[in-house]
């Protein structure tokens, strides 16, 4: 969660510093966040309150001056929450490998088994499934099925949210 907020407070930030009229190196602004929890993880509440303008240093360094900037407009708004959903989405789900194969290395590829020096796979079952032992049906079971609906449900929606 760290990174999308890093990501929202870097695009408004960036957003309110140039409608004001500076740069990163002359203007600074400011937020904070509150994270509200209401029943677990699933129920996420989150506000940023961002001031509603831009620091700028003296001179001699020995102030700062607060400018306010004018409220966005409708169309600043969509852009800039545009921008924010394409950088976020950029940032991967939490507890997901991170190395992904494709091609002859892909899980379900027929050709995997041939390949790879573990000769597991999808593919021709010569050596590789002569070498496996055969499983019981009861090992295979979808840990679904052991803790029922109620936790599917849940990780269904922290999943796909």
């Amino acid at each position: 969660m760290g990174k999308v907020l890093s990501i929202v407070y870097r695009a408004v930030a960036t957003h309110l510093r140039r409608k004001a009229g500076y740069t990163k190196a002359t203007a600074q602004t400011g937020a904070i966040t509150l994270i509200q929890r209401f029943g677990g993880a699933v129920n996420l509440n989150i506000h940023m309150l961002f001031l509603d303008g831009v620091y700028i240093d003296s001179a001699d360094r020995s102030r700062a001056r607060f400018r306010w900037v004018k409220a966005p407009t409708s169309n600043e708004l969509t852009q800039l929450t545009h921008t924010i959903a394409r950088l976020v989405a950029l940032v991967p789900k939490p507890r997901v490998h991170l190395t992904r194969y494709h091609g002859v290395f892909a899980p379900h590829s027929k050709y995997r088994a041939l390949v790879t020096p573990a000769k597991r796979g999808n593919g021709k079952k010569g050596i590789a499934a002569q070498q496996q032992p055969e499983r019981s049906p009861g090992i295979n079971r979808s840990w679904a099925l052991n803790y029922g609906p109620d936790c599917v449900a849940i990780w269904l929606k922290t999943r796909y949210e």
